[in-house]
């Protein structure tokens, strides 16, 4: 799926080769180019399962006395609470630990930010708060969202655009509306099978 939420773009990108989708990708609006040389970021797992989510974060600051602030900051800007940077990953919910990887994400407020599965195994109340965290980011500090998702109902929450690949091939592009009332049977299914 791919998708645009303001000036930002939701994606399913799957196992493509971006290489032969260039003209799929200019024609929804992305820079294939930029998109090439920017560092995938995951925010899918904690890297540091041994560190609190504090000292996690602080590791991408690169010091110790503005960092905490910072990480504590990047905390709040996915919803979660000061307390939350003193914890283990183990300690932490699935839906904490997501907004934990997005926290990680956005620390150094990148350009293009790719979210694998952002609402995978999260119960229906869980993904749309994720839901929203994604597109309040999106608003506030107005990076490329590129998100790969098998979650329908996520990606037509945050996308303006989506695409939608079968068998490694983007098959259908447009609006949310223009994918709801496809003519596509594939796509139907996916849909209103789901």
């Amino acid at each position: 799926m791919v998708g645009k939420v303001g000036s930002s773009i939701a994606a399913e990108i799957g196992t493509m080769r971006i290489t032969e989708q260039i003209d799929a990708l200019t024609t929804l609006d992305i820079n294939p180019f930029k998109y090439l040389i920017v560092p995938r970021i995951l925010a899918s797992v904690i890297v540091f399962p041994i560190l609190t989510v504090c000292a996690d974060l602080i590791g991408i600051f690169g010091g110790i006395k503005e960092a905490k602030r910072l990480a504590i900051e990047k905390l709040n800007d996915v919803g979660l609470e000061e307390n939350i940077a003193e914890m283990f990953p183990v300690e932490l919910s699935g839906g904490m630990k997501k907004r934990v990887a997005l926290a990680r994400a956005i620390a150094h407020n990148p350009e293009i930010i790719v979210l694998d599965e952002p609402t995978s195994g999260l119960d229906p109340i869980m993904s749309d708060v994720v839901n929203e965290i994604i597109i309040k980011l999106s608003q506030d500090l107005r990076p490329t969202i590129i998100t790969i998702t098998h979650d329908i109902h996520s990606a037509f929450k945050i996308a303006d655009k989506i695409a939608v690949l079968y068998e490694g091939e983007i098959i259908s592009h447009g609006t949310v509306q223009e994918i709801q009332n496809t003519n596509n049977e594939y796509i139907k299914k996916f849909i209103y099978c789901i």
